[in-house]
């Protein structure tokens, strides 16, 4: 269920800061951990990024778990990654019939109509609702991160559907991490299904993955630095 897949994630941001804890007289920077508040279509991203809480980012690195890869598996890819979401209204005494044009354009087809009825309609797509854009991982983390998940892992997996509200943030990469049991592979269910479970293996790997990417980016970047 949704409280699972949630708690699954915080598990392993927690389990991050215990290993960046263990080793902060190593640090080489600031390693800051955010646990997004809103996270499907309430936009707590934005929120977060309007009230000043991600000042002083470089760079940030995202985590979801996804049941269709097992676990030891992330999945990833440069650029797009996830698709944005919008919303809006659709009002009808009847229906609405645009024809079976390739190149019909529904606007026009609601002005149209509104015209031959003699009546005036409008379409609202309802951006004060605050719109998901598209996840756009960028190149340069990206790569940061799969250096970092090939280490531990060694594979990629294709894009994803869907969307997530950390594209309105800074420059990111964002990731998804296997939960599936390969013995269980038959039976599994989606992320909002309330039979979902993960395989609890996931959390340690998760944890590690975190903080791979963040302390070996500060050294990195650190090194870059000195070098300069």
């Amino acid at each position: 269920m949704e409280k699972c897949m949630l708690v699954a994630t915080m598990f392993m941001l927690l389990g991050a800061a215990r290993l960046i804890q263990n080793r902060r007289d190593k640090l080489k920077g600031t390693i800051k951990l955010v646990f997004q508040p809103a996270e499907e279509g309430y936009a707590g991203a934005l929120y977060m990024l309007e009230e000043g809480a991600l000042d002083g980012f470089q760079a940030m690195f995202g985590l979801h778990v996804w049941p269709f890869m097992p676990v030891g598996t992330i999945g990833s890819k440069p650029g797009p990654i996830m698709a944005g979401s919008s919303r809006f209204t659709v009002l009808t005494v009847a229906f609405v019939d645009g024809g079976q044009a390739g190149n019909v354009i529904p606007e026009s087809i609601i002005e149209t109509q509104s015209g031959v009825h003699e009546c005036s309609a409008t379409v609202d797509f309802m951006e004060e609702m605050r719109p998901y854009p598209p996840t756009i991982n960028d190149p340069t983390i990206y790569d940061h991160s799969k250096r970092v998940g090939e280490i531990l892992f060694g594979n990629t997996f294709p894009s994803f559907d869907g969307c997530r509200g950390l594209g309105v943030l800074l420059a990111t990469a964002f990731f998804f991490i296997g939960t599936q049991n390969k013995t269980t592979s038959s039976s599994v269910k989606g992320l909002h299904s309330p039979y979902f479970t993960i395989d609890e293996e996931v959390l340690p790997i998760g944890a590690a993955l975190h903080a791979a990417f963040a302390i070996s980016y500060l050294d990195t970047h650190f090194k870059s630095r000195v070098t300069q």
